[in-house]
């Protein structure tokens, strides 16, 4: 575990490593579905109380 490049370089981020990698994956992959489900959902819901005013 201590041979892997991730390992073996010093990086500012501080423990960076494959987990952390799949994390962020996760992380980013879910918010490029989530973000944009919540502003379509917020201007719709936006519109609709216009609309109803």
């Amino acid at each position: 575990m201590r041979d892997t490049y991730t390992h073996s370089s010093w990086n500012l981020a501080g423990l960076q490593n494959s987990q952390d990698d799949v994390i962020i994956n996760l992380v980013m992959g879910s918010m490029f579905l989530v973000l944009p489900t919540f502003w379509l959902g917020a201007m719709t819901w936006a519109g609709v109380r216009v609309g109803v005013a």
